[in-house]
């Protein structure tokens, strides 16, 4: 009987434990998000209709992409603009670039 209620005790203390660090996970992606919006609505990067928009975007990225994307909004300044682009999949191609590399990357 108690060695039931020992591995029970286990597993839900193993639940809980996976629960808690999903959750800060979350507490912590939400927090950056937050800050950089305020961030940037601060530095008047980002209009005030449009603070929940950029917010639910933040939200949308991992981790890393938020790190990467706060770091480029800390170079920018309220004088220029900032916007978050995204990089494309296929190789741009403006004439500059020779016929074999071409050749080789026209599948992609």
């Amino acid at each position: 009987m108690e060695k039931q209620l020992s591995k029970l005790a286990a597993e839900a203390i193993r639940e809980l434990k996976t629960k808690n660090e999903s959750l800060e996970k979350d507490l912590s992606l939400y927090k950056k998000a937050s800050g950089m919006v305020f961030d940037l609505f601060n530095k008047g990067l980002v209009a005030a209709e449009d603070i929940e928009s950029q917010f639910e975007m933040f939200l949308e990225k991992d981790a890393s992409e938020l790190e990467v994307m706060e770091k480029a909004a800390s170079y920018r300044d309220a004088s220029s603009n900032l916007m978050f682009g995204k990089l494309s999949d296929k190789p741009a191609d403006d004439g500059n670039m020779d016929p074999l590399t071409r050749m080789l990357i026209e599948d992609l």
